[in-house]
């Protein structure tokens, strides 16, 4: 998020939600994720850009 921030300054990239760290917290997480996803994907800007798609790369959190 960071980096497509910084990229398209006039964009308004959603927010990321926060990093879970309980089982309990993992299904409100993935609707969080998917609606940024979603919301980053409506926007052509982003959609096309090579920084998300290589967001969309990433396999670990560590990788963020």
């Amino acid at each position: 998020r960071n980096t497509l921030t910084k990229m398209y300054p006039g964009l308004v990239v959603p927010p990321l939600p926060s990093i879970v760290k309980s089982q309990d917290q993992l299904n409100g997480y993935q609707r969080k994720l998917e609606s940024f996803l979603i919301d980053c994907y409506n926007c052509p800007e982003l959609r096309n850009s090579k920084y998300f798609e290589v967001f969309l790369s990433y396999s670990t959190q560590k990788d963020f």
